[in-house]
């Protein structure tokens, strides 16, 4: 039910809400970081409410050639940002090409599946100085 991120905090998928409370989650965790994928406002505004400590925004780009989902998009993204109050880490589809696009909607934490040399030189050139690329 809740998937192991790191140390330093766990993971609750969006479908596992209902089953895992943010309360028994905590006396799992403990001070640990709680986030919750979302992938709309509404989504959004529930794992806020439930208690997350940041939440996962997307995919945002799709990401899966196998599936027709086209992602949550930038526009949720820049929602996420602006409306959430919390952490929000851009996820799905991001590359060398379109990561400045994720970071003008205010992206402060990036997670990339596989970092690439262009991501890399990116990073170096000083682009991930204020955001975090994971």
């Amino acid at each position: 039910m809740i998937k192991k991120l790191s140390e330093h905090g766990w993971f609750k998928f969006q479908e596992n809400l209902k089953v895992v409370s943010h309360e028994n989650a905590r006396r799992v965790v403990g001070n640990k970081i709680i986030g919750v994928s979302t992938h709309s406002p509404k989504e959004a505004q529930h794992a806020k409410k439930s208690g997350a400590d940041d939440i996962t925004a997307g995919p945002v780009f799709k990401d899966d050639p196998k599936k027709n989902d086209e992602g949550a998009g930038l526009k949720y993204l820049e929602y996420a940002v602006q409306n959430s109050n919390l952490p929000v880490v851009a996820i799905g589809g991001i590359n060398e090409y379109n990561l400045t696009q994720v970071l003008e909607k205010g992206a402060k934490i990036v997670a990339f599946g596989e970092l690439t040399g262009p991501i890399l030189n990116l990073a170096n050139q000083g682009l991930s100085r204020e955001p975090h690329i994971i």
